[in-house]
């Protein structure tokens, strides 16, 4: 049963026409999907935790001198900030204000006083409202509310459809979710939009991240990806978020980009894009002969177009047949028209950095924009690198991971491919793999982390024990080794 906190011995309907004179702290949400009001500063609601009877508001800075800001409350109540009485729907000054600091405030209604805490945060803060169990297919109807630190930057509000997703993932307590956009308060009815000033798409993710240790790796991972490649591919972008469902604050998310037809903007009717769901089959080491008339073929499911509308598995079954069954001369002869090379060369070398042995057949992309183009590779779900693995145990950095489409390039060494993927790995040293560019764009996100005493409350909350000092050190360390490790297999091809 939830906690209930009354300020009042009236009863609640929770009619507009009615006047109430209760603050139900965690209440159920009304029709639209709305949650009580109980205190919102400059237009953006807190976000309450009732087991910790705490708000939480995302700020732009880590101190603001002299923060004037408009305050609403219920008209019933009175609010008492610092000894002071705030003014209701009027800009109030809230003097001195930092993150990480435990503020009290004190809530009255007909004589009866309630002590709540109030905390501000350097995080985006995200809440999911909805009256259902959030599952694993089909997905539920919430609203999304995202309130960013910057006063310049609007509250988003949204009706979604939610699920959790991942595999493994969903035998954790603390869950991943996807969710999709909506129209209205039907599930089915998408639409895109745009978030963090990221590409317009109606499918985002929210990844719990529980199994790393630094809550990190996936987004430095994406950020290296996306260095690499740079305009020539296309590669997830993600934001580190506070989440809340209803009245619970689930902890530390990273809100990801989802790899669709939108994301990669094709629109022309011979565009393809297939997931990697399973292993047999995605490492190129099984042929399934039979043709699927489905949106699964040899563990791969079809992504676009959508599979009710067309079913295209010939390139990828070609494909899949020449590095399986045809003989070296075939093989050589049309491996670089098949795929994309520099792209699958650049896609060896980055797992091969992250030691990303959970990248070499699922957890992969396969596209093209149309039949022109050989496909392309993109890498998603990279929890298990750096010098972990996906259960979130260490690993060594003396391990080659390859597939048998990596095998079969390295033996037979169609146009020279050896001696580029030498070059490109002598190219990427010097700057973008360099130790130094590693570990500075893990810092910059362990720094944006240790600001914050979001792991404090992880930790709390979920029973862990992370500490990022530690972590930050563990990876610096293995990145040195790792690096140099490689720099001698590569020399040696």
């Amino acid at each position: 049963m939830k906690k209930v906190f009354f300020l009042s011995v009236c009863l609640i309907f929770f009619f507009e026409s009615c006047y109430k004179e209760a603050i139900i702290f965690d209440g159920e949400p009304n029709n639209l999907l709305e949650l009580p009001l109980i205190l919102k500063i400059n237009n953006k609601n807190c976000a309450f935790d009732s087991e910790s009877n705490t708000l939480r508001y995302g700020i732009e800075y880590d101190f603001i001198a002299d923060f004037e800001a408009l305050i609403e409350f219920q008209n019933h109540s009175k609010i008492y900030w610092k000894d002071s009485l705030l003014i209701n729907n009027s800009i109030n000054d809230l003097g001195s204000i930092e993150i990480n600091k435990n503020y009290k405030i004190h809530i009255i209604t007909d004589e009866i006083e309630n002590e709540i805490n109030l905390q501000f945060t350097n995080l985006p803060i995200i809440q999911i409202i909805t009256h259902n169990t959030i599952i694993d297919e089909p997905k539920t109807l919430a609203r999304l509310i995202i309130n960013y630190p910057s006063l310049t930057e609007d509250v988003v509000e949204s009706y979604v459809g939610i699920e959790h997703r991942g595999n493994s993932s969903q035998w954790h307590e603390k869950k991943s979710f996807l969710f999709s956009f909506l129209n209205s308060q039907y599930v089915n009815d998408n639409v895109a939009k745009s978030i963090f000033n990221l590409a317009e798409n109606s499918d985002w993710g929210l990844d719990a991240m529980f199994t790393d240790h630094a809550r990190l790796r996936n987004k430095t991972c994406f950020e290296i990806w996306g260095q690499i490649e740079g305009s020539r591919n296309y590669g997830i972008h993600s934001n580190f978020i506070e989440l809340f469902v209803n009245s619970e604050h689930r902890g530390l998310y990273c809100l990801n980009e989802q790899m669709n037809n939108q994301l990669l903007n094709m629109i022309f009717d011979d565009a393809l894009l297939y997931k990697a769901v399973g292993w047999d089959g995605t490492r190129f080491e099984v042929y399934e002969e039979t043709i699927s008339t489905n949106k699964y073929w040899n563990n791969w499911e079809q992504k676009f177009p959508k599979p009710e509308e067309k079913i295209n598995w010939e390139p990828l079954m070609y494909l899949t047949n020449v590095v399986v069954n045809y003989d070296d001369n075939v093989f050589i002869s049309e491996i670089s028209e098949l795929i994309n090379i520099e792209n699958f060369i650049d896609y060896y070398i980055f797992i091969n950095m992250l030691s990303a042995a959970d990248n070499t057949g699922k957890n992969t992309f396969l596209g093209r924009k149309s039949q022109e183009e050989p496909l392309f590779i993109i890498p998603w779900d990279l929890e298990a690198s750096f010098g972990r693995f996906w259960n979130g145990s260490s690993v060594g950095y003396t391990d080659i991971h390859s597939n048998n489409l990596y095998a079969r390039l390295l033996e037979l060494d169609p146009n020279n491919f050896k001696n580029k993927l030498k070059n490109r790995w002598l190219e990427l040293r010097i700057n973008i793999l360099s130790p130094d560019n590693l570990m500075d764009l893990f810092e910059t996100n362990f720094n944006q982390l240790q600001k914050s005493n979001i792991l404090d409350i992880e930790n709390t909350k979920w029973g862990l024990h992370t500490n990022l000092m530690e972590e930050q050190e563990y990876i610096n360390s293995w990145i040195n080794n790792r690096i140099n490790f490689l720099d001698t297999y590569y020399q040696e091809l």
